[in-house]
């Protein structure tokens, strides 16, 4: 283990061990495979030049010292994701603000994925930037390429959010992660029921408007994006459960994209659809329920069935089994 190039005493180890553990005020209630992660992510910016430096600055700028000790503490600090910082609430402003200001350059590649998954999807769909394409490429190629990036621009941002420093902003209250809890299971159902209904809103549904057969059945009478909506209530739940800025940047940036791409996706669909898209559209709302209470729709349960909203549990009970593998930490509330 090193800093700053220079090897760290082998006696000094086992204390930096205690360090770090020390750090963490929850550590006896910590899953061993967490420590790993923790272990894991410290060592990694001990080996990495600019991760140095910023835990080094973090540690000056916190702590007012520039002692070794301070700077295995920054490192600690910097890369401790999942537990708040100890007596931060307790910290002057003044301090609170020198440690965010040292602490934010290690946001720069999750900000520059955030920026690159949500904006490259609004980039990528837009007319100027779409339709030349697609004369280039044809439709399927470009489909398949637009999926392909999308896809490695999701690794990206997941990557680059693991790997964040963990710069808390606000401490959420406990009981809110009950209403995660809530929001989360209501978006699987939205967005297991959504994936599994013939949709008006999709690439390729041009055939499906145009067709005699229900253009919006099922859960699309409640919301012609029941997806979206899945993802901006599961981005919202975060929201609330996590206070940290790493957190903030990224379920708000998916926020962004859940909430801005309806409207998106109705252009686009207005646009290629023309005359057939009126139909849809008044007979759907984007806003939940809204084409129901108005009385432009009925509910067709025949539509949504049993198998769909018990796969949408289903997947709502993997996720939070698998949630302390995954993430780190139990997704089911205390």
């Amino acid at each position: 283990m090193r800093v700053h190039g220079a090897p760290l005493a082998q006696d000094a180890q086992p204390a930096l061990a205690g360090e770090v553990l020390g750090l963490l005020p929850h550590a006896g209630q910590v899953a061993p495979p967490r420590l790993a992660v923790v272990a894991r992510r410290a060592e990694g910016l001990m080996r990495r030049p600019r991760g140095l430096a910023d835990a080094d600055g973090f540690g000056r700028a916190a702590f007012g010292h520039e002692s070794q000790d301070d700077v295995r503490d920054g490192v600690a600090l910097a890369r401790v994701r999942a537990f708040p910082l100890r007596g931060f609430a307790d910290w002057t402003p003044a301090r609170r603000v020198r440690m965010i200001a040292a602490m934010f350059g290690t946001f720069d590649t999750l900000f520059a994925a955030v920026v690159v998954f949500v904006g490259g999807h609004f980039l990528l769909s837009s007319q100027p930037v779409r339709d030349p394409l697609v004369t280039w490429l044809g439709a399927q190629r470009f489909t398949s390429l637009y999926s392909l990036a999308a896809a490695a621009a999701l690794v990206w941002l997941a990557m680059a959010y693991s790997n964040a420093a963990y710069v808390p902003i606000w401490t959420p209250p406990p009981d809110l992660h009950w209403a995660t809890a809530a929001l989360t299971l209501v978006a699987c159902l939205l967005v297991a029921t959504g994936a599994t209904t013939p949709s008006p809103t999709t690439v390729g549904s041009e055939r499906r408007a145009l067709s005699p057969a229900d253009p919006a059945p099922g859960i699309f009478r409640v919301t012609r994006h029941p997806v979206m909506w899945g993802v901006a209530l599961w981005s919202v739940g975060h929201l609330l459960a996590n206070g940290d800025g790493a957190s903030m940047m990224l379920f708000g940036g998916l926020l962004v994209l859940a909430l801005g791409g309806m409207a998106h996706i109705d252009q686009k669909r207005a646009r290629v659809l023309g005359a057939a898209w009126g139909p849809i559209q008044l007979t759907t709302s984007a806003i939940p329920f809204r084409a129901l209470v108005t009385g432009r729709t009925s509910m067709d349960w025949s539509g949504i069935g049993m198998w769909r909203p018990l796969a949408g549990l289903a997947l709502y009970l993997a996720l939070t089994a698998a949630h302390p593998w995954f993430a780190g930490v139990t997704a089911v509330p205390a």
